[in-house]
């Protein structure tokens, strides 16, 4: 499954007669943030099934329900495309498609909130399927100019996006928007102006140095043929200064050439400065899952072998060139799930960096006590105490007691069953593999409700530093599965650097001591699901590791 993002919500409608079961749920107590520990709390209103393994989980009795879709409704089976394809819909990447899908919990704001922001590059980092896919394709549909098939831009009548954020009525395919934030701001006046390039860097694979540099150039290929198809018309770039020089090298890089390494590192700079030319606009970047393929490879052959080697120059090169070097780029925008790249592939770039430990967007991903209870109310019969009961938990910067917006959605897509949700298995891997590499007593002391009290985290991390036994805890808060709240400041002495500071140069003043305030944390597993997960990996875990003795055993 990809990775999923979810910063703009749009649910269900209107769902009459929907888990009329959900009516015998009782609530469960909740306790102040201080006291909150939602792993030891009562489940017994709760009814028991066996998941595939055959162990408890809790779900809510299932029946058939109506779901508005549009200005129709349909009722539904498990069998029912129209429902799947509603699922597909609301579960989607595709802002069009989310916003088409039903009720909105508006997070446009972060349009208005990226161009507030002085530096040019934005790094944001939040656990797997906490919206930022959606967040990149929602921005890109708010800026991006609209252009016909030969790429000359559509005149202001006749643009189709502006609705998405103005709002529109249901037209024949029953299809609407609603009116967003963003739309009564002056950031409008941004709308459809910027070229926008929209690169993901997810889902690079290879053993070798020919097939990680294989698929790096498929990506950048992809780009120009996909989103600019119209650069190779004939005509298009007559009269462009450089003319022949750029005809050149987009052949090259649109598989009618060969393209050098040399090219390659810099191929979004060049397209840049084709676009900035072509519409007078300086473009967005957009790179998504910088570092998913890398972390992969690291945790697949080490940071040390031939492939992750090749990617993480291939990443820093393109990185840099992009971010550092490129004079024409109005805005960029990283997303990842580690803040690693601040210390790493981007140590040099000057850019914010919005991550699980401070207030950056700190309001755009995640929903809030307030916004589940506003989804929940469309679910008639749904208490929402047993929805705030098994999902809480995460603290992000100033946003504290935060859910996981997969898991919220997943509940009302699937007829209000309280169960597991997150994480899934591509995203339990990383989880895995950590717990192979480095399990302590400190896991007991998570899993049974309790708190890693005044913790120091380093928050300056290489990505490969990140998959060291000693950095695990913090691996886990930037994946979703642990979190940590401030606990107390304290003023020590630190070298400048382990404080991560510019120095002036490679060795200049590095060991030279700072006073410095540090903030502790106290770290826990925020809810009931990721105890459940954790339980059920550690459980496989032992068993593989008892199969494996007896395997030995037996040779």
């Amino acid at each position: 499954m990809s990775g999923y993002a979810l910063c703009l919500i749009l649910v269900l409608t209107a769902l009459e007669s929907f888990c009329k079961a959900t009516e015998n749920v009782q609530g469960l107590n909740k306790e102040s943030e201080e006291e909150h520990n939602p792993l030891t709390e009562d489940k017994s209103h709760l009814t028991e099934h066996k998941d595939d393994e055959g162990r408890e989980e809790h779900k809510i009795n299932e029946e058939d329900e109506n779901v508005s879709f549009g200005n129709e409704t349909y009722v539904f089976n498990k069998q029912d495309e129209k429902r799947e394809l509603y699922k597909a819909n609301v579960l989607s990447s595709s802002f069009d498609k989310v916003a088409t899908a039903g009720v909105l919990i508006d997070k446009s704001y972060v349009i208005k909130e990226m161009f507030k922001v002085k530096k040019k590059v934005i790094l944001l980092t939040r656990p797997p399927r906490w919206g930022k896919s959606l967040t990149l394709d929602m921005i890109k549909a708010f800026l991006d100019v609209e252009v016909d098939n030969m790429g000359s831009k559509i005149a202001p009548s006749l643009l189709t996006k502006p609705k998405m954020f103005h709002g529109s009525s249901y037209d024949v395919d029953n299809i609407g928007y609603k009116r967003l934030k963003v739309s009564n701001s002056g950031i409008c006046k941004k709308m459809c102006e910027y070229p926008v390039i929209h690169l993901d860097l997810g889902d690079i694979d290879g053993y070798n140095e020919s097939q990680i540099l294989w698929n790096m150039y498929d990506k950048i290929d992809e780009v120009f043929q996909k989103q600019f198809p119209y650069l190779n018309e004939t005509n298009f770039l007559n009269g462009l200064s450089e003319e022949n020089d750029i005809k050149l090298r987009l052949e090259r890089f649109t598989g009618r050439g060969t393209v050098e390494y040399s090219e390659f590192k810099k191929s979004i700079t060049f397209l840049s400065n084709v676009l900035s030319k072509i519409y007078n606009n300086d473009p967005v970047i957009l790179i998504d899952n910088y570092d998913k393929s890398l972390l992969n490879l690291y945790l697949k052959y080490g940071p040390n072998h031939e492939s992750s080697v090749t990617l993480r120059k291939a990443l820093e090169d393109l990185l840099k060139k992009t971010l550092r070097h490129n004079p024409h780029v109005r805005k960029a925008f990283v997303t990842g799930v580690f803040p690693c790249a601040k210390y790493d592939l981007l140590n040099k770039v000057d850019l914010l960096d919005s991550n699980v430990f401070n207030q950056y967007f700190g309001r755009d991903f995640g929903f809030n006590e307030e916004e589940v209870i506003e989804l929940v109310g469309h679910l008639p019969g749904h208490k929402v105490e047993s929805i705030m009961d098994f999902y809480p938990g995460y603290c992000h910067g100033n946003q504290s007691h935060l859910f996981n917006p997969y898991s919220v959605m997943q509940v009302l897509l699937n007829k209000g069953a309280i169960k597991p949700y997150w994480p899934n298995k591509e995203d339990v891997q990383v989880f895995n593999k950590a717990l192979k590499m480095y399990f302590k007593q400190d896991y007991k002391v998570l899993m049974a409700g309790k708190v890693l009290p005044n913790l120091y985290l380093s928050q300056k991390l290489k990505l490969s530093e990140i998959i060291e036994p000693e950095n695990l805890l913090e691996m886990l808060i930037y994946n979703g599965y642990l979190s940590a709240r401030p606990s107390h400041t304290k003023v020590i002495p630190m070298k400048k650097k382990a404080l991560g500071l510019k120095m002036g140069g490679p060795d200049k003043n590095k060991n030279e001591t700072l006073m410095a305030t540090i903030t502790f944390h106290n770290v826990s597993i925020p809810n009931q699901e990721i105890l459940m997960a954790f339980h059920k990996i550690i459980r496989k875990e032992k068993r593989d590791k008892k199969k494996e003795t007896e395997n030995e055993a037996e040779e």
